[in-house]
């Protein structure tokens, strides 16, 4: 077995230490989270997009997010983050009654594409609560 010289190992020592507990960095930014009812009741699924609003000087990618018994969040799987700002909000509600013969992999559609704007603000968003008025 050959010797390492005492620098080469330092090194490789440091080097150990310092990628111990590095996990992978997720995305920079805010969460936002929330529900959504539509009359009065969770949407059962659907999605919810929220796209920077330009001419409110918003700039960053777009969330799209599912609802799933009225609620959407992140996913440890698909980190969705956000810097604050103006977003444009659509909406689409379905009754979770999936159809797959019809084509309808999350039910029939509640009420046509709903829009409407939100200001996100410079942190994690916690409730961000929408009510379908239609």
């Amino acid at each position: 077995m050959k010797h390492i010289p005492p620098l080469l190992g330092s090194l490789l020592v440091i080097g150990l230490l310092a990628s111990m507990g590095c996990g992978e960095k997720g995305p920079e930014g805010h969460t936002v989270s929330g529900s959504v009812s539509y009359k009065g009741s969770p949407v059962s699924r659907g999605t919810i997009l929220f796209t920077p609003d330009a001419s409110a000087g918003t700039s960053g990618a777009g969330m799209m997010f599912q609802i799933v018994d009225g609620k959407y969040a992140e996913t440890k799987e698909d980190p969705k983050r956000h810097k604050g700002g103006t977003f444009q909000v659509r909406i689409n509600g379905f009754d979770g009654k999936a159809d797959p013969a019809a084509e309808l992999p999350m039910g029939k559609p509640l009420f046509k594409e709903y829009t409407t704007t939100v200001e996100l603000p410079a942190s994690d968003a916690t409730s961000i609560d929408f009510e379908v008025k239609k």
